[in-house]
Protein backbone atom coordinates (compact mmCIF):
# COMPACT_ATOMS: atom_id res chain seq x y z
CA UNK A 1 0.00 0.00 0.00
CA UNK A 2 3.33 2.47 0.27
CA UNK A 3 4.12 2.18 -2.89
CA UNK A 4 0.22 2.67 -4.11
CA UNK A 5 0.07 5.63 -2.12
CA UNK A 6 3.53 7.65 -3.37
CA UNK A 7 1.93 6.57 -6.86
CA UNK A 8 -1.37 8.54 -6.34
CA UNK A 9 0.85 11.22 -4.67
CA UNK A 10 2.76 11.89 -7.29
CA UNK A 11 -0.15 11.48 -9.94
CA UNK A 12 -2.02 14.47 -7.19
CA UNK A 13 0.96 16.47 -7.54
CA UNK A 14 1.55 16.18 -10.94
CA UNK A 15 -1.97 17.13 -11.73
CA UNK A 16 -1.99 20.21 -9.00
CA UNK A 17 1.56 21.20 -10.98
CA UNK A 18 0.29 21.06 -14.34
CA UNK A 19 3.08 20.23 -17.24
CA UNK A 20 6.66 20.54 -16.85
CA UNK A 21 7.94 23.67 -18.48
CA UNK A 22 11.53 23.69 -19.93
CA UNK A 23 11.71 27.29 -20.01
CA UNK A 24 10.42 27.74 -16.64
CA UNK A 25 12.45 27.33 -13.52
CA UNK A 26 10.15 26.86 -10.08
CA UNK A 27 10.02 29.45 -7.75
CA UNK A 28 10.67 26.95 -4.97
CA UNK A 29 13.42 26.84 -2.86
CA UNK A 30 14.55 23.12 -2.21
CA UNK A 31 17.81 22.42 -0.48
CA UNK A 32 20.33 20.52 -1.58
CA UNK A 33 20.39 16.29 -0.92
CA UNK A 34 22.51 15.06 2.00
CA UNK A 35 24.21 11.83 1.53
CA UNK A 36 22.97 10.04 4.56
CA UNK A 37 26.36 7.69 6.05
CA UNK A 38 25.35 4.45 7.63
CA UNK A 39 27.60 2.94 10.00
CA UNK A 40 27.51 -1.02 9.51
CA UNK A 41 28.78 -4.09 10.91
CA UNK A 42 29.79 -7.51 8.90
CA UNK A 43 26.71 -9.24 10.18
CA UNK A 44 24.77 -5.95 8.81
CA UNK A 45 26.63 -6.16 5.27
CA UNK A 46 25.99 -9.87 4.76
CA UNK A 47 22.44 -9.54 5.45
CA UNK A 48 22.17 -6.61 3.11
CA UNK A 49 24.13 -9.06 0.39
CA UNK A 50 21.47 -12.20 1.12
CA UNK A 51 18.68 -9.46 1.12
CA UNK A 52 19.61 -8.01 -2.27
CA UNK A 53 20.11 -11.71 -3.86
CA UNK A 54 16.82 -12.95 -2.04
CA UNK A 55 15.01 -9.96 -3.73
CA UNK A 56 16.84 -10.67 -7.49
CA UNK A 57 15.46 -14.10 -7.27
CA UNK A 58 12.11 -13.51 -6.65
CA UNK A 59 12.05 -10.68 -8.90
CA UNK A 60 12.94 -12.60 -11.76
CA UNK A 61 10.22 -14.63 -11.03
CA UNK A 62 7.29 -12.11 -11.47
CA UNK A 63 5.82 -12.37 -13.91
CA UNK A 64 3.25 -8.87 -14.45
CA UNK A 65 1.19 -7.72 -16.62
CA UNK A 66 -0.19 -4.13 -17.13
CA UNK A 67 -3.06 -3.65 -19.18
CA UNK A 68 -6.34 -1.33 -20.02
CA UNK A 69 -9.47 -2.04 -20.83
CA UNK A 70 -11.06 0.94 -23.34
CA UNK A 71 -14.09 -0.78 -24.26
CA UNK A 72 -15.87 1.28 -21.24
CA UNK A 73 -15.77 2.41 -17.42
CA UNK A 74 -17.20 3.10 -14.64
CA UNK A 75 -19.65 5.98 -16.41
CA UNK A 76 -20.97 3.08 -17.92
CA UNK A 77 -21.38 0.55 -14.72
CA UNK A 78 -22.77 3.42 -13.29
CA UNK A 79 -25.35 4.10 -15.69
CA UNK A 80 -27.00 1.05 -14.68
CA UNK A 81 -27.02 1.91 -10.64
CA UNK A 82 -24.25 -0.65 -10.07
CA UNK A 83 -21.16 0.03 -7.63
CA UNK A 84 -17.84 0.06 -9.98
CA UNK A 85 -15.92 -1.58 -7.41
CA UNK A 86 -18.44 -5.05 -6.97
CA UNK A 87 -18.79 -4.86 -10.53
CA UNK A 88 -15.01 -5.25 -11.60
CA UNK A 89 -14.82 -7.56 -8.79
CA UNK A 90 -17.80 -10.13 -10.18
CA UNK A 91 -15.82 -9.86 -13.32
CA UNK A 92 -12.81 -11.53 -12.20
CA UNK A 93 -13.96 -14.29 -10.55
CA UNK A 94 -15.42 -15.02 -13.61
CA UNK A 95 -12.39 -13.97 -15.08
CA UNK A 96 -10.38 -16.75 -12.59
CA UNK A 97 -13.49 -19.54 -13.33
CA UNK A 98 -13.13 -19.45 -17.48
CA UNK A 99 -9.53 -19.99 -17.24
CA UNK A 100 -9.43 -22.90 -14.63
CA UNK A 101 -12.62 -24.24 -14.39
CA UNK A 102 -13.05 -23.72 -10.99
CA UNK A 103 -13.25 -21.16 -8.25
CA UNK A 104 -10.98 -19.20 -6.43
CA UNK A 105 -10.65 -18.58 -2.57
CA UNK A 106 -10.40 -14.36 -2.73
CA UNK A 107 -9.63 -11.78 -0.14
CA UNK A 108 -10.62 -8.33 -1.06
CA UNK A 109 -9.65 -5.78 1.59
CA UNK A 110 -12.43 -3.55 3.16
CA UNK A 111 -11.56 -0.56 5.06
CA UNK A 112 -12.47 0.09 8.32
CA UNK A 113 -11.20 3.55 8.76
CA UNK A 114 -14.89 4.70 10.28
CA UNK A 115 -13.21 2.90 13.07
CA UNK A 116 -9.94 3.89 15.71
CA UNK A 117 -7.30 2.45 14.24
CA UNK A 118 -9.18 0.93 12.19
CA UNK A 119 -7.48 -1.14 9.17
CA UNK A 120 -9.41 -3.61 7.02
CA UNK A 121 -10.94 -6.58 7.37
CA UNK A 122 -11.79 -9.65 4.01
CA UNK A 123 -14.28 -9.90 2.16
CA UNK A 124 -14.95 -13.24 0.78
CA UNK A 125 -15.85 -12.21 -2.38
CA UNK A 126 -16.04 -16.02 -3.93
CA UNK A 127 -19.54 -16.30 -2.53
CA UNK A 128 -21.88 -19.58 -4.13
CA UNK A 129 -23.85 -16.98 -5.82
CA UNK A 130 -21.10 -15.64 -7.77
CA UNK A 131 -20.19 -19.29 -8.26
CA UNK A 132 -23.61 -20.20 -10.14
CA UNK A 133 -23.59 -17.30 -12.12
CA UNK A 134 -19.81 -18.38 -13.47
CA UNK A 135 -21.13 -21.58 -14.32
CA UNK A 136 -24.13 -20.41 -15.65
CA UNK A 137 -21.97 -18.12 -18.01
CA UNK A 138 -19.77 -21.19 -19.19
CA UNK A 139 -23.06 -23.06 -19.79
CA UNK A 140 -24.70 -22.22 -23.63
CA UNK A 141 -28.04 -23.31 -22.52
CA UNK A 142 -28.37 -21.12 -20.12
CA UNK A 143 -30.87 -18.08 -21.67
CA UNK A 144 -29.35 -14.73 -20.97
CA UNK A 145 -32.10 -13.31 -18.85
CA UNK A 146 -30.86 -16.23 -16.40
CA UNK A 147 -27.38 -15.62 -16.70
CA UNK A 148 -28.16 -11.54 -16.15
CA UNK A 149 -30.60 -12.51 -13.27
CA UNK A 150 -27.47 -14.49 -11.59
CA UNK A 151 -25.11 -11.77 -12.04
CA UNK A 152 -27.15 -9.25 -10.36
CA UNK A 153 -27.60 -11.41 -7.61
CA UNK A 154 -23.71 -12.33 -7.35
CA UNK A 155 -23.33 -8.44 -7.30
CA UNK A 156 -26.38 -8.26 -4.80
CA UNK A 157 -24.45 -10.49 -2.17
CA UNK A 158 -21.08 -8.80 -2.61
CA UNK A 159 -23.01 -5.54 -1.44
CA UNK A 160 -23.96 -7.80 1.72
CA UNK A 161 -20.79 -8.79 2.05
CA UNK A 162 -19.05 -5.52 1.74
CA UNK A 163 -21.15 -3.90 4.22
CA UNK A 164 -20.93 -6.96 6.41
CA UNK A 165 -16.59 -6.29 6.54
CA UNK A 166 -16.87 -2.41 7.13
CA UNK A 167 -18.94 -2.36 9.86
CA UNK A 168 -16.80 -5.23 11.56
CA UNK A 169 -19.11 -7.55 11.07
CA UNK A 170 -16.39 -10.21 9.28
CA UNK A 171 -14.72 -13.08 10.67
CA UNK A 172 -11.49 -13.14 9.64
CA UNK A 173 -9.82 -10.69 11.50
CA UNK A 174 -11.82 -11.70 14.84
CA UNK A 175 -10.01 -15.49 13.96
CA UNK A 176 -6.76 -14.43 13.17
CA UNK A 177 -6.92 -12.34 16.77
CA UNK A 178 -7.82 -15.90 18.29
CA UNK A 179 -4.80 -17.62 16.11
CA UNK A 180 -2.65 -15.36 17.05
CA UNK A 181 -3.16 -15.44 20.97
CA UNK A 182 -3.73 -19.50 21.00
CA UNK A 183 -0.47 -19.18 19.31
CA UNK A 184 1.89 -16.54 22.04
CA UNK A 185 0.12 -18.47 25.00
CA UNK A 186 1.00 -21.88 23.48
CA UNK A 187 -2.26 -23.68 23.04
CA UNK A 188 -2.50 -26.09 20.43
CA UNK A 189 -4.18 -24.88 17.00
CA UNK A 190 -8.12 -25.30 17.31
CA UNK A 191 -9.31 -27.77 14.99
CA UNK A 192 -10.93 -24.97 12.96
CA UNK A 193 -8.26 -23.84 11.93
CA UNK A 194 -7.22 -27.20 10.34
CA UNK A 195 -10.73 -27.60 9.13
CA UNK A 196 -10.56 -28.71 5.16
CA UNK A 197 -13.35 -26.43 4.91
CA UNK A 198 -11.09 -23.25 6.47
CA UNK A 199 -8.09 -23.78 4.52
CA UNK A 200 -9.65 -24.42 1.61
CA UNK A 201 -11.46 -21.20 1.53
CA UNK A 202 -9.04 -18.52 2.87
CA UNK A 203 -7.30 -20.27 5.83
CA UNK A 204 -4.72 -22.25 3.60
CA UNK A 205 -3.79 -18.74 1.58
CA UNK A 206 -5.88 -16.87 -0.92
CA UNK A 207 -5.34 -17.63 -4.57
CA UNK A 208 -6.57 -14.23 -5.70
CA UNK A 209 -5.75 -10.76 -3.97
CA UNK A 210 -8.17 -8.35 -5.74
CA UNK A 211 -7.90 -4.71 -4.50
CA UNK A 212 -9.05 -1.38 -5.73
CA UNK A 213 -6.44 1.10 -5.67
CA UNK A 214 -8.47 4.44 -6.75
CA UNK A 215 -10.07 5.89 -9.55
CA UNK A 216 -6.93 8.04 -11.19
CA UNK A 217 -4.22 6.53 -13.53
CA UNK A 218 -1.88 5.64 -10.47
CA UNK A 219 -0.46 2.22 -10.60
CA UNK A 220 0.64 -0.48 -8.52
CA UNK A 221 1.09 -3.71 -8.32
CA UNK A 222 1.76 -6.65 -5.75
CA UNK A 223 3.36 -10.37 -5.73
CA UNK A 224 0.61 -13.06 -5.13
CA UNK A 225 0.36 -14.45 -1.80
CA UNK A 226 0.45 -18.44 -2.97
CA UNK A 227 2.64 -20.21 -5.03
CA UNK A 228 -0.62 -20.83 -7.79
CA UNK A 229 -2.31 -17.17 -7.25
CA UNK A 230 -2.70 -14.01 -8.44
CA UNK A 231 -2.57 -10.73 -7.52
CA UNK A 232 -4.54 -7.94 -9.46
CA UNK A 233 -4.66 -4.15 -8.86
CA UNK A 234 -6.92 -2.09 -10.56
CA UNK A 235 -8.02 1.63 -10.54
CA UNK A 236 -11.65 2.40 -12.52
CA UNK A 237 -11.57 5.53 -14.75
CA UNK A 238 -14.80 7.28 -16.70
CA UNK A 239 -13.44 5.37 -19.87
CA UNK A 240 -11.49 2.52 -19.21
CA UNK A 241 -10.21 0.09 -16.44
CA UNK A 242 -6.52 0.20 -15.48
CA UNK A 243 -5.19 -2.96 -13.97
CA UNK A 244 -1.94 -5.04 -13.23
CA UNK A 245 -1.78 -9.10 -13.13
CA UNK A 246 0.84 -10.93 -11.55
CA UNK A 247 1.83 -14.43 -11.20
CA UNK A 248 4.94 -16.72 -10.92
CA UNK A 249 6.70 -17.80 -13.96
CA UNK A 250 7.51 -21.07 -11.99
CA UNK A 251 4.14 -22.23 -11.50
CA UNK A 252 2.87 -24.04 -14.16
CA UNK A 253 -0.94 -23.53 -13.85
CA UNK A 254 -1.27 -19.87 -13.59
CA UNK A 255 -0.43 -17.10 -16.36
CA UNK A 256 -0.79 -13.34 -16.17
CA UNK A 257 -1.48 -12.73 -19.79
CA UNK A 258 -4.02 -15.18 -20.39
CA UNK A 259 -5.59 -13.76 -17.12
CA UNK A 260 -5.82 -10.98 -18.22
CA UNK A 261 -7.23 -11.85 -21.54
CA UNK A 262 -9.93 -13.40 -19.55
CA UNK A 263 -10.80 -10.48 -17.69
CA UNK A 264 -11.16 -8.67 -20.68
CA UNK A 265 -13.50 -11.10 -22.18
CA UNK A 266 -15.60 -11.64 -18.86
CA UNK A 267 -16.33 -7.71 -19.00
CA UNK A 268 -17.13 -7.74 -22.60
CA UNK A 269 -19.56 -10.50 -21.67
CA UNK A 270 -20.79 -8.58 -18.91
CA UNK A 271 -21.41 -5.65 -20.91
CA UNK A 272 -23.65 -7.57 -23.43
CA UNK A 273 -25.61 -8.71 -20.18
CA UNK A 274 -26.56 -5.54 -19.33
CA UNK A 275 -27.43 -4.50 -23.09
CA UNK A 276 -30.04 -7.48 -22.61
CA UNK A 277 -33.40 -6.12 -22.14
Amino acid sequence: MVAAFLGYFVFAQSQRIGPIRKDKVSDRSVPEPEELIFAIDDEIRDEIIHTQETFIKQASDLELVCPSFTDYGKKFIRSFKLHPDYYIQTALQLAYFRLHGKPAPTHQPATLRQYYHGRTETVRSCTMEVVNWCKAMMDNTVPIQEKKELMMAALKKHIQLMEEAKNMLGCDRHLLGLRAISQSAGIPLPSLFRDTAYTKSLGGGYVMLNTLIGYTPAPAAVAPKVPHGYCIAYNIQPDRLTYSVSAWKSCKETSAEEMSASIHQSLRDMHQLLMTS
